[in-house]
């Protein structure tokens, strides 16, 4: 083989390669499970080198974020199985398949306050310094998206 062959295979090879692994599942994209959830928000929260008795707060809003959690992600999961269950019928009833949406998506404002809440609940039992440091944690964050969304 010439040369200019080799070189033009290493090539298309080198961007084949590069466009194979920028499709597809990134490592930056999390499993969508509540444990893995917590798991990093755990590996946030010990960053903040809490002390006992914020621990122990810590782990009361812990526990109740995880059943709330569990119950909505389980939840959540119920709609798509419900609306090809209705969509597989006989005769398909869109007006229900709207309703059913309408009802789930009416109580997502309530689902995202409940973990904002527990949010700032968390928020409240760190001190000045903890607090300054998740602050800056955020701004960083919000930086990020902004520059994503241009």
């Amino acid at each position: 083989m010439k040369r200019p062959t080799i070189v033009l295979i290493c090539a298309v090879l080198l961007v084949a390669g590069i466009f194979v692994t920028s499709c597809g599942h990134r490592p930056h994209h999390h499993r969508r499970d509540p444990d893995s959830l917590l798991r990093r928000i755990d590996n946030r929260v010990k960053q903040l080198d809490l002390t006992a008795y914020q621990q122990t707060q810590y782990n009361k809003i812990r526990d109740r974020f995880k059943s709330d959690l569990e119950k909505d992600m389980t939840n959540m999961r119920k709609l798509p199985d419900q609306i090809s269950s209705k969509l597989s019928s006989e005769d398909p009833n869109i007006e229900e398949i709207a309703d059913l949406l309408k009802t789930n998506m009416s109580e997502l404002p309530a689902i995202r306050d409940k973990y904002i809440d527990y949010f700032v609940e968390f928020y409240h039992i760190l001190d000045e310094q903890q607090q300054e440091t998740v602050i800056k944690h955020f701004s960083r964050r919000m930086k990020r998206i902004q520059r994503r969304i241009g």
